[in-house]
């Protein structure tokens, strides 16, 4: 992205591992003269999104799990 510094270099890395999710923390400087903060995170966001969508990955539906009191448990 243009308006990210080469130095100090941008990183990224798994944050956390959920049951449904992996979080990717990614982090780099921004040149405020060829963008601002909140319009060069929304569009780095935007892209990473994209990328991983065509590499195949998904984002998962969130999942509710309901118990009927008194009703069998999972997995009996």
């Amino acid at each position: 992205m243009p308006f990210v510094l080469k130095n100090p270099e941008p990183g990224a890395w798994i944050e956390t591992v959920g049951e449904a999710s992996v979080d990717i923390r990614i982090a780099g400087w921004v040149d405020q003269t060829e963008t601002d903060f909140i319009r060069s995170r929304s569009e780095t966001i935007r892209l990473v999104k994209e990328v991983l969508e065509e590499k195949g990955f998904t984002l998962p539906a969130p999942v509710q799990r309901l118990y009927i009191e008194g009703g069998p448990l999972p997995g009996d």
